[in-house]
């Protein structure tokens, strides 16, 4: 059973009704053999082993890939091929195909969807050089790609990031860029669609990436990226102004925004763990290590990071709303999945209980308050349960128990 949580505006919990839930309901929707839940700004996609889509929520920019107004419970929505992940940026939706083919919709206002145009029903995005893709991630305003050859691909908006005297802006509208991870690496092929529909298609010389430099996985926030490599380094860029890139935010020092990855420094304790999986809110990341161990770093002003301010980071790393410094998460057991809203966070450990904590205000913490959740705090309603998969939207949460 699907049981959710948090904000409700748009009928994005799947109840048949738009009031916010403070503690745990069980949808009105029956969907059997959940693999994966993702939400964005006002919308949910549900993903059965099966590679089916349901979706529920808004659709004023075709998000949820049919054409209606909203839907108060999930839909199921007709694609070509088995779909084997989806992301859920603010107003647009990713599917990836298990051909290895990425199918986006809804709002392409900035070339978030990879499309010339808005679109209400799932299209084809084009490109990748022939490449199946293994990974897909969506932010606000901006999405990610991995291809099997360890490149990541980037297009859409991200906040005045300038690439080599490329700026992916407002005006542009289908921008499609492949890159090497590292400055050395650079090298992309974009077509950027612009506002008035003129067509450049640019290209630089292609380099083969390095085996140390080949990605397996993405992520994304509101105006940062991050990316996993094969041999467990992590890098990111973008925004920095909240300390999401793992270094202190600093204008002088020209730290607030970085146009070419960085890698983050995340390991001062030199575990051999692999990381799992990254994650991200709009301005906090947090990490899962195959031992079961979280860290997170980033902006705290709703306790997303989930360590309180008196109990780590006492070198200077911590500023009253951030810290820049990745560090384990207290009050957790060993994790096996982890999922981050805007500003708050959702963990299903591997004998199904679920921990919430940060921001709070439309109850989606299920404690049935609107009050911040300081550390992760185990969600006792659904302790009869047992959890299996969970996902987070921006502001509210859904999990598959059983």
């Amino acid at each position: 059973m699907l049981t959710t949580i948090g904000a409700n505006s748009y009928g994005q919990l799947s109840l048949g009704d738009t009031e916010d839930r403070t503690l745990p309901v069980r949808s009105t929707s029956h969907v059997s053999e959940v693999k994966q839940i993702s939400g964005g700004g006002g919308h949910t996609v549900v993903l059965t082993c099966n590679g089916e889509c349901f979706l529920c929520g808004n659709n004023n920019k075709g998000q949820l890939g049919m054409i209606l107004d909203e839907s108060l419970c999930l839909k199921q929505l007709s694609l070509p091929t088995t779909v084997m992940k989806v992301s859920c940026g603010w107003e647009h939706t990713l599917a990836l195909t298990n051909n290895g083919d990425v199918f986006a919709w809804g709002s392409n206002s900035h070339g978030q969807a990879g499309l010339e145009l808005d679109s209400s029903s799932p299209v084809k995005v084009e490109g990748f050089n022939g490449h199946p893709v293994r990974d897909v991630a969506a932010g606000i305003r901006h999405s990610l790609a991995v291809t099997d050859d360890g490149n990541v691909w980037t297009w859409g908006a991200e906040r005045e990031v300038s690439w080599d005297g490329w700026k992916i802006c407002r005006a542009d509208r289908g921008g499609l860029i492949s890159r090497g991870l590292l400055s050395c690496l650079f090298v992309y092929y974009a077509t950027l669609h612009t506002a008035s529909s003129q067509i450049t298609i640019r290209s630089r010389q292609t380099w083969q990436v390095s085996e140390e430099l080949k990605c397996r996985s993405v992520a994304a926030g509101a105006y940062h990226s991050l990316a996993i490599t094969v041999h467990n380094r992590l890098f990111g860029w973008g925004d920095n102004k909240r300390g999401q890139l793992a270094i202190e935010p600093d204008k002088t020092a020209g730290t607030l925004m970085f146009s070419k990855p960085k890698e983050i420094s995340w390991n001062s304790e030199k575990s051999t763990e692999v990381i799992s999986c990254v994650a991200s809110g709009w301005t906090h990341v947090l990490i899962l290590l195959d031992g079961g161990d979280v860290y997170s770093w980033g902006r705290n002003v709703y306790c997303q990071l989930g360590r309180p301010s008196e109990s780590d980071q006492t070198d200077g790393s911590r500023r009253m709303d951030m810290c820049w410094k990745p560090a384990k998460v207290p009050h957790l057991p060993k994790i096996d999945h982890i999922a981050c809203g805007s500003e708050h966070n959702i963990a299903l450990t591997a004998n199904g209980e679920v921990y919430c904590w940060g921001w709070n205000e439309h109850g989606m913490c299920a404690d049935g308050t609107e009050e911040d959740v300081q550390v992760p705090k185990q969600v006792a309603t659904l302790d009869k349960f047992k959890t299996h998969v969970i996902g987070s939207g921006a502001g509210h949460c859904m999990v598959a128990c059983s």
